[in-house]
């Protein structure tokens, strides 16, 4: 499919591709954003006939002056365990006017609560 965008040409022999877009059927539902170890492996079929793996490493987000994420990335640094990074950037001449202050970004969740075994 035209959409198909062959990353990484000098390293993977223009094995390796990218689909920007994303997916809207509704069985892209049932995928999970972060598989488990041990999960079965995720394929797609194209027009042609050729095979496609899905590999969930990469999940681009907008994430600009103009549309930020708001919660910094927390979301899919808690959906993967902690395996990706805060996208929060700090304050500089280059974004001061549309800079959003978020209290939540990257932060772990806290509580209350506290529990002390004697």
């Amino acid at each position: 499919p035209d959409s198909l965008v062959v990353i990484n040409e000098d390293f993977t022999n223009g094995e390796e591709l990218i689909l920007p877009t994303g997916l809207d059927e509704n069985i892209c539902e049932s995928i999970p954003l972060v598989p488990d170890l041990g999960d079965a492996p995720i394929f797609g079929r194209l027009s042609d006939g050729s095979w496609l793996l899905f590999d969930p490493r990469l999940n681009l987000s907008v994430n600009t002056l103009v549309s930020p994420l708001i919660d910094g990335g927390k979301k899919f640094d808690l959906a993967s365990g902690g395996n990706t990074y805060c996208s929060n950037v700090p304050r500089t001449f280059l974004n001061e006017d549309e800079c959003i202050l978020s209290s939540d970004a990257c932060k772990p969740s806290t509580s209350n609560e506290l529990e002390v075994l004697l």
